[in-house]
């Protein structure tokens, strides 16, 4: 199961975004308001919250999971490309939903790729300390 971690988190990221989606969408819905606009700024709040918090964190803990892979670079890459190609499938009836989702694609890569950066630095800056202290 380890080794396919790096492949089935990003889906199971995606299918848990989609479920929360749903679940909130029904809740917001069975919200009565006289204006009809009343569950759209906690939509839009949830929504930042997703992209702004659990996106990063999710990113942060998926550059952990392929640290020690072989190609360790690539699965930034694919970890954007599954989470932004899952948007596009429900809203890629709008022009725009290209450029979100290249948006998505660009913010998945920087939370993914930065953690992993700086680990790596870290695991390196470590392993030259032990080699001092060995000396």
């Amino acid at each position: 199961m380890n080794k396919f971690k790096k492949y089935i988190y990003p889906l199971v990221f995606c299918i848990g975004f989609i479920v929360f989606w749903a679940t909130t969408v029904t809740i917001i819905n069975a919200i009565p308001s006289e204006d009809g606009y009343g569950g759209l700024g906690l939509g839009i709040l949830i929504l930042l919250a997703w992209i702004c918090v659990f996106i990063p964190i999710y990113c942060i803990r998926y550059s952990k999971i392929i640290i020690n892979e072989k190609l360790k670079f690539i699965f930034p890459f694919y970890n954007a490309f599954v989470l932004s190609f899952l948007y596009l499938l429900p809203f890629s009836l709008e022009d725009e939903t290209y450029i979100y989702a290249s948006i998505l694609f660009v913010w998945v890569l920087f939370w993914t790729f930065v953690p992993l950066c700086i680990k790596l630095d870290s695991i390196k800056k470590q392993e030259e300390n032990n080699l001092d202290d060995a000396q």
